[in-house]
């Protein structure tokens, strides 16, 4: 992974400003990812699609349904879907009368980008390796790295702590 990915990635919202390099290295799609957005019969769901699939590309999480949108990324996303961009701001009022359709964005956004959900193999692999590279406070940045090499969903919350939980009981038996 290039270094330059490395400040967004955990990040938990959409900056307030991004540049032009930032929306069209995350939030640009291929024919392949194009095709899955306009399988989506409603065009707000293909603006709550487009929108997923960019910023897990951008910081390996997903997006809450409230965090606010940049008005450059709803027209950079107008543009290219070819669709006249919603005034709203948030993600709230799209998602807010059914839940679930986030849920299945989200999950369609990471089978489309290509994550899987990890292996108690890969699992185990990863602890290993966070064992022999990593300290204490490089915990959380260095598990979004392996990650994201590997195209793995990193649910940091629950996955975090039996990490670092596993990370500990290393160190106590090892010294």
């Amino acid at each position: 992974m290039e270094h330059w990915r490395a400040p967004f990635l955990g990040l938990r919202d959409i900056p307030a400003a991004l540049d032009d390099f930032e929306l069209t290295t995350f939030f640009s799609y291929s024919a392949a990812e194009l095709a899955v957005i306009r399988s989506l019969r409603k065009p707000l769901h293909r603006f709550g699609l487009a929108i997923h699939m960019g910023f897990i590309r951008m910081s390996g999480r997903t997006l809450d349904a409230v965090d606010r949108i940049p008005k450059a990324l709803w027209s950079h996303l107008g543009t290219q879907l070819g669709i006249e961009p919603p005034e709203m701001g948030t993600l709230r009022s799209l998602y807010m009368e059914r839940m679930r359709t986030l849920s299945e964005h989200q999950q369609l956004a990471y089978r489309t980008l290509g994550f899987q959900q990890m292996t108690e193999h890969q699992r185990r692999y990863m602890v290993r390796w966070l064992r022999e590279t990593l300290t204490r406070n490089r915990i959380g940045s260095g598990c979004f790295y392996a990650a994201e090499e590997v195209g793995l969903i990193w649910k940091p919350s629950a996955a975090a702590r039996r990490l670092r939980a596993a990370i500990e009981r290393w160190r106590c038996c090892s010294s």
